[in-house]
């Protein structure tokens, strides 16, 4: 890949099941996924109960 903008946000918290929260059918990370696909972006999230959770966001950004 080319150059990219990556935003990484990771914290030490309590952390949550990632398919529960999907499956509960959510606004709000439905929008964020629909933004960055939009953008030809790819969004990864990792979170497990008592371990915190990590989210990277990766946008592709187009040369002149």
């Amino acid at each position: 890949m080319g150059n990219c903008i990556l935003l990484s946000v990771e914290d030490n918290g309590i952390g949550f099941n990632v398919n529960e929260m999907v499956s509960k059918g959510g606004m709000g990370m439905e929008n964020l996924k629909a933004r960055i696909k939009h953008l030809d972006g790819n969004f990864e999230i990792d979170s497990r109960l008592g371990r915190g959770t990590t989210a990277i966001i990766d946008i592709p950004v187009l040369d002149n």
